[in-house]
Parts: structure tokens; sequence; C-alpha cells
């Protein structure tokens, strides 16, 4: 910042917010960072995945 006001030029600095699944539907005022984008879509990436025909056995199985 110090460097950027020393040369007369405008920057700006804000904190990363977590984002939400209600912040990517409504927004936050603002364009996400690329650090907030990358936070968000790694989200659960080391999860284990549900199984499909679990998912859908309530369904399948209904007479």
């Amino acid at each position: 910042m110090q460097l950027a006001e020393e040369l007369g030029l405008h920057a700006e600095t804000s904190e990363i917010k977590e984002l939400s699944e209600a912040d990517m539907v409504t927004g936050i005022g603002r364009n996400a960072t690329d650090a907030e984008l990358e936070i968000y879509l790694n989200k659960g990436l080391n999860e284990e995945p549900i199984d499909l025909n679990t998912v859908l056995s309530n369904y399948i199985n209904r007479k």
C-alpha cells in the first residue's frame, strides 16, 4: 500500500470473505476475488461422495 501511495496510485485492500451458498446466489455487492472463489469451489473436495443408489433409494423403492 505504501509503495502504491508513493507512486501516486490508487490501491485498496480487502479481507477474504468465506462465501456461502447464499452469497453465491444473492451476491456480495462486489466481484468475488480469485482467492474467495478458489476457497468456495474447493469446499467439500475431499469429502466422500454420496452413493447415487442411496440418494434415490426412497424414490426407486416406492410402489
